[in-house]
């Protein structure tokens, strides 16, 4: 397309350089038509004697010539190594030729024709600044000054027509004027053009970096766009199925929630926020669930242990003490201290994860002789539902390792408590390994209930459980796995969970053999 400027230059060389395309097509368009006509004219000379041969041989070879003229300028005008001012001169310079040859010198000098080189000074105007309006009107007047006949005098002291001149400046400055005023319309309209387009990028920026979900809706409530994180909330299918729903204050969407803000906006319609409240009303309602297992889980040691050492005091008091059964009660009582001990250390934990106080100390300790200790607290649980237990360590892991020998044994008896509690049949097993990169690898695979997948991502998280609070059949509050993970993850290691409903879940620990990271 010869029309098209290439975007490879200025906005005003572009702006001049398409003006001179149009200039060039109407010149080929003339050149056209005189070669058409000529032609015709050819064909029909015998017609008439109006016409001469040779005046049309004439007529047709210079309408060629233009022809080939105004396609090479055109050519050169969309060519970036062609500058615009090369182009832009050349024409205007056979434009003023071409005005030359317009009338007689004496009329164009100095008679009806002067005006004609209007033309040229308000091109000039248009295809470079408009003060080059000035330089072409300047060049005109020196040829006619050197170039009026003698015999054509204006006034009879001088042949050159001053007042002429005179009048062509005037025009100069009328186009020069008219330009520049012009030209400061299309700055300015390019620089609002500009704010407008940098401040709708802007908007779009923020709106696609935005958490929420952003609905636009027109005067008529109909769908106009979202955001990026709102499609991915709700697919735009669905959201144009829920129709006036949008507009209410909460909406609900297969499993998750949304609390929904409309605001109206004139002329446009509204635009309505989407915020996903699933997870914060998830870990509410885990949260009032805790203060109920919390308060149960204190009350109930603490009650049993009361219970236990009223029951001894009794039987000390009245003299009747058998040591078998005093035994026993001393043991519950112990038992549920220890109970009472692990949910407040759990809370305590929480707390300064939370706060972001949790220390570790990092030292050198037996690993297996670790592993070992992790037996007696399945020793009663493991005998109570006869389930199995095997500890497998594989060859080449480091009896010594780096790294905090409590913490990490909180963790695991975490992981294996949760696999006694909540399975009913089959075993537990642990295995440890060497993985990748000098790591080393914890694994507690169990036979339990499993967990369901869409609490896999939420089981590390504070106040989750795998089992529904509502339906809870174990004891805990649901602050183990997230203790564990954190715990993990300040030595450098990472916890990851995969789980079967009815087959099990198998926990897997990575750690570093060179300590804390």
């Amino acid at each position: 397309n010869l029309l098209r400027i290439p975007d490879t230059f200025d906005p005003d060389d572009r702006r001049r350089r398409q003006v001179l395309n149009v200039l060039l097509l109407f010149g080929i368009l003339v050149a056209l038509s005189g070669i058409l006509m000529t032609l015709a004219g050819l064909a029909c000379y015998h017609c008439g004697p109006l016409l001469s041969e040779g005046r049309d041989a004439g007529i047709l070879s210079r309408s060629i010539l233009a022809l080939v003229f105004c396609f090479i300028l055109l050519w050169a005008n969309r060519s970036p190594r062609v500058s615009s001012w090369l182009s832009a001169g050349v024409f205007t310079t056979c434009f003023i030729v071409l005005c030359l040859n317009a009338d007689t010198p004496a009329e164009l000098y100095n008679g009806r024709s002067t005006l004609v080189f209007a033309i040229p000074i308000m091109l000039g105007a248009v295809l470079f600044p408009p003060g080059y309006a000035f330089l072409i009107t300047l060049f005109i007047c020196i040829i006619m000054l050197f170039f009026t006949p003698p015999d054509s005098r204006y006034v009879m002291s001088s042949p050159v027509n001053y007042y002429s001149m005179l009048t062509l400046f005037f025009i100069a400055s009328i186009s020069w004027l008219s330009m520049s005023i012009a030209n400061r319309a299309i700055h300015d309209a390019r620089r609002r053009a500009e704010e407008a387009r940098r401040h709708a990028a802007n908007l779009e920026a923020i709106l696609n970096g935005i958490a929420d979900g952003v609905l636009v809706l027109d005067l008529q409530g109909g769908f106009v766009s979202a955001n990026p994180a709102l499609a991915r909330m709700i697919p735009e299918e669905h959201l144009r199925q829920l129709g006036e729903k949008l507009l209410e204050e909460t909406v609900r969407w297969q499993q998750k929630v949304f609390s929904v803000s409309a605001s109206p906006v004139p002329d446009v319609g509204s635009v309505v926020v989407f915020r996903d409240e699933t997870r914060r009303r998830e870990t509410e309602r885990a949260r009032d669930a805790l203060l109920a297992v919390a308060s149960h889980e204190l009350r109930t040691p603490l009650a049993a242990m009361l219970n236990y050492m009223e029951l001894m005091l009794m039987l000390a008091e009245s003299g009747k003490i058998e040591v078998e059964k005093f035994v026993q009660h001393l043991q519950r009582a112990i038992e549920n201290g220890a109970r009472l001990q692990r949910l407040v250390n759990d809370i305590l934990d929480q707390a300064q994860i939370q706060a972001g106080t949790l220390e570790l100390k990092s030292q050198r300790f037996d690993l297996h002789d670790l592993l070992e200790k992790t037996r007696p607290f399945l020793a009663d649980l493991i005998r109570e539902k006869q389930l199995s237990y095997n500890l497998s360590i594989a060859p080449g892991v480091p009896t010594e390792i780096e790294g905090d020998p409590d913490r990490l044994h909180q963790v695991l008896v975490n992981l294996l408590g949760n696999a006694a509690k909540f399975t009913q049949h089959g075993g537990i097993e642990m295995n440890i390994s060497l993985g990748d990169l000098q790591t080393l690898s914890i694994t507690v695979a169990d036979t339990g209930l499993g967990i369901p997948e869409a609490q896999l991502p939420d089981i590390f998280e504070a106040f989750r459980r795998g089992s529904d609070y509502a339906q809870r059949e174990q004891q805990g509050a649901g602050l183990g796995l997230s203790i564990a993970k954190e715990i993990i993850t300040r030595m450098g290691g990472s916890i990851s969970v995969a789980s079967t409903i009815g087959v099990g879940s198998v926990f897997t620990v990575l750690l570093p053999l060179d300590g804390f990271r």
